[in-house]
């Protein structure tokens, strides 16, 4: 038998409102039943509930699946305090009887949820949960330890501290890392709620701002899934969605892995489709676009971020909503036309666009994504930037800064990004240190094909980057410099549940770009 009851409905008129309630759904079910039998035999088993769990929720696949999380859900989220569940295994073959008494309570329960949630949230099955200070505290609080790190100083070495940096670098050097594993990572995800506790995700909005300024993101990867699973840690929020895609050239370790922390989230996915990333040819374009795709699916995040496997945040979740709500819709996407070798390009670019070079990591509205999935100009556009010689360094370059295509948020200004310290077209998406100009910062770790591999000596200059996102880490060559930004970012994480944590936004919304945008 399958029992629900909820403690606060004590008097007559309540009961009353709960039979007719429950007299109506039942009626509903009769008419729905017969239909529905007929799907039962097509779903998937309940025996796959993970992968279940994993699948992009519309509505039109989601009757069952909706049913077990509707389950698990009132059993163990915090409206625990209210609810009780009783007389079910949530592990065990579900027949007609139990589904048709979930749906008894799925109509109630669906109507508490949408008091809850903003219309069109944004996640497809309807299943999102507001922030509250009470889960976000608790969240935070039960997963700090997971984040501090004992063995260095990371807030001396942050502040420049010579000392503690060069003991840290000596600890480094004599003590080998012992990375992660793809079994581990199986193994360990094979319980979802002990996987995301044991490795510390945050699993509320912690914010109203952020609650209702989700974002998007691509992950493109291929190895390395410490790396990989630490970045998503950090960046993780059940309000954003996260497409990763998995190069072709993966081992299959590697996926197996990602695929299985992936199926511990409703709002994270593998790619439906696997590319052979070639460095300098069209392919590095091709994940992107299969993402977008995907991401598209999903109607309310603002924004729309790509990251790799090898890049970490330097930001916390909340300030990139603080700079990308100052940017009021601008991109922010690299471009020069000054440093040009024309050769690159063996042919004239149609619809008489200007020729820009920038890179391939972007921040950038729907409306540019919406421009690169649907645009009638689109399809010349692409075969033109697959003439050239680095295809990634081309399209979303030429396409900011072209205003005549009518792109909202593109650069009506000179196609030209300065250095980080400008006020009119500085590029912060991704800090970057190239070997020569414009950059020149001091690389304390090495340079591999021209861009530093940063280390523990560049947390001081990372510390206080204006950009949200770092270029690139090897987590095998030293660890210290991902916990260390780990162990920052937490803190001003906890500090902002606390309404400790200021982030001062106006040099974001003064810049130049952001004034200067195509409306």
């Amino acid at each position: 038998m399958f029992n629900l009851h909820y403690k606060n409905c004590l008097t007559a008129r309540c009961l009353l409102k709960k039979f007719k309630i429950l007299f109506y759904v039942q009626s509903v079910l009769l008419c729905t039943y017969v239909i529905y039998s007929g799907l039962w035999a097509l779903s998937p088993s309940p025996s796959d509930y993970r992968n279940l769990r994993a699948l992009p929720l519309s509505q039109e696949i989601d009757t069952r699946v909706k049913a077990m999380d509707l389950i698990k859900f009132l059993s163990s989220s915090s409206l625990g305090e209210n609810w009780q569940v009783s007389g079910i295994d949530v592990n065990r073959q579900l027949n007609g009887k139990d589904i048709r008494n979930i749906f008894n309570v799925l109509s109630s329960a669906d109507r508490q949820e949408e008091k809850r949630t903003p219309s069109n949230s944004g996640l497809g099955d309807q299943r999102y949960i507001s922030a509250s200070a009470s889960c976000s505290l608790r969240n935070i609080e039960t997963i700090q330890a997971i984040y501090k790190v004992s063995d260095v100083n990371c807030k001396q070495i942050f502040a420049g501290d010579q000392n503690a940096t060069s003991y840290a670098t000596r600890r480094i050097k004599k003590t080998k890392k012992q990375l992660l594993s793809n079994e581990f990572y199986l193994n360990l995800s094979e319980n979802c709620e002990n996987f995301k506790a044991q490795r510390g995700y945050v699993l509320c909005p912690l914010h109203s701002e952020e609650e209702h300024f989700p974002i998007a993101f691509s992950l493109l990867v291929y190895k390395d899934i410490e790396m990989v699973e630490r970045l998503l840690r950090l960046i993780y929020r059940p309000q954003n969605y996260y497409c990763v895609h998995v190069d072709k050239k993966a081992e299959p370790g590697f996926l197996s892995a990602i695929s299985a922390i992936s199926q511990c989230f409703q709002n994270v996915f593998i790619a439906p489709e696997r590319v052979d990333v070639q460095w300098g040819t069209f392919s590095v374009l091709e994940p992107e676009f299969v993402c977008m795709k995907e991401l598209w699916r999903y109607k309310k995040w603002k924004y729309f971020i790509n990251l790799t496997g090898q890049e970490f945040p330097l930001k916390t979740n909340w300030e990139l909503v603080q700079i990308l709500k100052a940017y009021r819709g601008a991109n922010d996407i690299e471009g020069t036309v000054k440093r040009v070798k024309k050769s690159k390009w063996t042919s004239k670019p149609p619809f008489n666009l200007t020729a820009v070079k920038g890179s391939v990591h972007i921040a950038a509205n729907r409306d540019f994504v919406d421009f690169i999935l649907h645009n009638k100009q689109i399809k010349t556009i692409l075969a033109w930037v697959n003439t050239s010689r680095i295809p990634d360094e081309t399209l979303f370059a030429t396409l900011n800064h072209n205003p005549q295509l009518g792109i909202r948020g593109t650069y009506r200004g000179v196609p030209e990004t300065e250095n980080s310290t400008s006020l009119v077209k500085p590029y912060l998406t991704r800090f970057k240190n190239w070997r020569g100009p414009p950059h020149d910062f001091p690389c304390a770790g090495h340079f591999y094909h021209g861009i530093c591999i940063l280390s523990t000596g560049d947390l001081p200059l990372l510390g206080s980057a204006k950009q949200m996102f770092a270029n690139k880490f090897y987590l095998s060559e030293d660890s210290t410099v991902v916990s260390c930004l780990e162990e920052l970012l937490f803190n001003r994480t906890r500090d902002e549940t606390k309404g400790i944590n200021q982030f001062n936004s106006n040099y974001y919304s003064q810049l130049g770009f952001v004034w200067n945008q195509v409306p």
